[in-house]
């Protein structure tokens, strides 16, 4: 959904005149290491488009409420006194906890897996976490607010808002919607790897993160 996120708004965001320079490579970084981590999952599934076809399930289903969850955010920062730049802010905020969100659930599926067989998969399956993209997109979030990045970060979050986040992060755990993610991601498959469809059904008790952290400013990667 990250990915997702980023492919919808890159036209949009790489107009604005804050988005140069340093900024725009923390931004081309962590497009960059989203792809990288997303490559390793597409190497372990049959189908190349499965993974596309998994995500993007997800996009339809919750993108209404990401994208208003991001006008509020922008709409908060405009009473705030951001002007123009408010758009900007809440993209970068968006994008920010979404790679906060796809990190929590990787190591919350390795938490998982180690109380399930005793084993810390962390090191095994370093590769599969988003790391190097949550770490970039929080730089790119602090780059693009500059001195409004620790001014406005503790007056943000109201109740709506919050609501919006919570919203969006049942979305993403819902169970009908991780079933039918698989069910669209697998229905050209054939044979043997159809068995795949039922690897992901019933797959949401693994799948649980903190969505958002506590603040804006936090910044923490195992």
């Amino acid at each position: 959904m990250a990915e997702c996120f980023m492919q919808k708004i890159e036209k949009s965001i790489l107009k604005k005149k804050c988005v140069r320079f340093e900024v725009k490579k923390k931004w081309v970084d962590c497009k960059k290491n989203l792809r990288k981590a997303v490559k390793y999952y597409d190497a372990y599934v049959p189908n190349a488009d499965f993974n596309n076809e998994f995500a993007m399930t997800f996009y339809d289903k919750i993108s209404g409420d990401l994208y208003k969850l991001r006008d509020k955010i922008a709409v908060r920062l405009q009473n705030l006194g951001i002007g123009e730049k408010s758009g900007v802010y809440a993209n970068a905020i968006i994008l920010y906890n979404l790679t906060n969100l796809c990190l929590g659930t990787y190591e919350n599926i390795i938490r998982k897996l180690f109380e399930e067989l005793h084993v810390n998969l962390m090191q095994a399956f370093k590769d599969f976490a988003p790391i190097l993209a949550f770490e970039n997109s929080y730089d790119f979030m602090a780059l693009v607010m500059d001195k409004d990045f620790e001014r406005l970060a503790d007056h943000l979050m109201t109740k709506e808002i919050l609501s919006y986040f919570d919203k969006v992060r049942k979305g993403v755990f819902d169970e009908q919607t991780l079933n039918e993610a698989a069910i669209n991601a697998t229905e050209d498959m054939k044979g043997d790897e159809k068995d795949l469809q039922r690897t992901y059904i019933g797959i949401s008790d693994f799948m649980k993160s903190d969505y958002p952290l506590e603040s804006v400013t936090s910044k923490k990667a195992s």
